[in-house]
């Protein structure tokens, strides 16, 4: 099957549920579970899994509030209002970018009136076009590229992305800018906001390596630093550092080794399979037919089914629904009743079974002693 064949073939398993563009977080999330199949076709089909999540019942918290959002979406505005201004003053103090050689160009939109996947590839041509005419040291080429797309193989499938800003210097690199509308207080950044906007940047990093790479260019003309914009203290005017992804993007590289091929998914997507927004049971069936692989950590991972994937394995018995460390106290007993079954010696224990059996036994014997009831 070919790569469009395939695309047109996840369209159609999206049936009527709106489609989202991936971007960095969710890329970085997905890779943080490569074993859950069920994620990466979702991803792959751009499904909206917040809208799917709250039609089979369990909707999620929403990532950020409403106020929140505002705030970046105003952040954001700020840092590229008059053209570019508050963006270029913080290259210059990072990179040394000159401002009297400023050239801006908006990749925001499509000169062509398309939407979807259709745009973004469009919009990543253009893209590369202007890195072109940059990387050729065309004396007239744009170094500020706002909202450039570049694009990811993952699995041997494609992800577009629509990365901030990118900004090239005189000493021939290519740098990411991340912009970011949690603050910087007394030149201290939270480190739980700080580790996935590192992340992040990575994820933008190794896609344009890629791209570069495509191009017949060095992927070494990519900085591993990237700038990280925010504001400073509680308004909106900008500050900004560099960020060093190195280690992060090294456990990207493993973690893409890892990622399921596109002819995997393939094979795991039944023919015929669609979902449908009318029909929550079933959009629900269809769910179930996509093999998965929930752990507690999915809740972490930002997986917008990690909620109803949890209700799943509760509604099953399984150990993974009571949490990381009761599923690692168990080893390879995967259900709930086997463990009752084992605390009651109901069930003979394979030889890899016989110490946790044992300690079961233990256990029960003292919480009965204690005048505790049967398990």
């Amino acid at each position: 099957m070919s790569t469009d064949e395939f695309e047109a073939r996840l369209e159609a398993f999206r049936g009527d549920l709106p489609a989202v563009r991936p971007n960095a977080r969710t890329v970085a999330a997905a890779l943080d579970t490569p074993d859950c199949r069920r994620r990466r076709i979702l991803e792959a089909a751009s499904v909206d899994k917040s809208e799917l999540a709250r039609h089979l019942g369990h909707p999620i918290p929403a990532a950020q509030s409403p106020f929140a959002l505002r705030r970046g979406n105003l952040f954001e505005s700020a840092v590229k209002e008059n053209g570019d201004a508050h963006l270029i003053a913080e290259l210059r103090k990072q990179i040394d970018l000159p401002i009297p050689a400023t050239r801006h160009k908006d990749l925001s939109s499509s000169r062509a009136r398309t939407k979807g996947l259709k745009e973004m590839k469009l919009r990543a041509k253009e893209t590369q076009a202007a890195l072109s005419l940059l990387l050729s040291e065309d004396p007239y080429a744009p170094n500020v590229l706002d909202h450039a797309v570049t694009s990811l193989e993952v699995g041997g499938s494609t992800v577009y992305l629509e990365q901030d800003a990118l900004a090239h210097y005189t000493g021939n690199k290519l740098y990411v800018v991340e912009i970011k509308s949690f603050p910087v207080i007394n030149n201290q950044v939270d480190p739980v906001k700080l580790r996935p906007a590192t992340r992040q940047a990575a994820v933008y990093i190794l896609s344009l390596q890629q791209t570069l790479a495509r191009m017949g260019h060095s992927p070494e003309k990519v900085a591993t630093d990237a700038v990280l914009i925010c504001p400073r203290n509680y308004d909106l005017t900008p500050t900004s550092a560099t960020l060093d992804t190195r280690q992060e993007l090294r456990g990207l590289r493993r973690q893409l080794d890892r990622a399921a091929s596109v002819s995997e998914l393939e094979a795991l997507l039944p023919q015929g399979l669609t979902l449908s927004a009318a029909d929550t049971e079933h959009c629900a069936e269809a769910v179930e037919q996509l093999p998965n692989a929930y752990r507690p950590a999915c809740l972490d991972s930002g997986c917008e089914l990690a909620y109803y994937c949890r209700s799943r394995a509760r509604d099953a018995g399984e150990t993974v629904a009571l949490g990381t460390p009761v599923r690692q106290a168990f080893g390879p007993v995967d259900m709930i009743d086997d463990v009752l079954a084992m605390a009651d010696s109901g069930i003979a224990p394979s030889r890899y079974e016989q110490d946790l059996a044992a300690d079961l036994i233990h256990m029960q014997k003292l919480y009965r002693a204690a005048g505790g009831g049967a398990a």
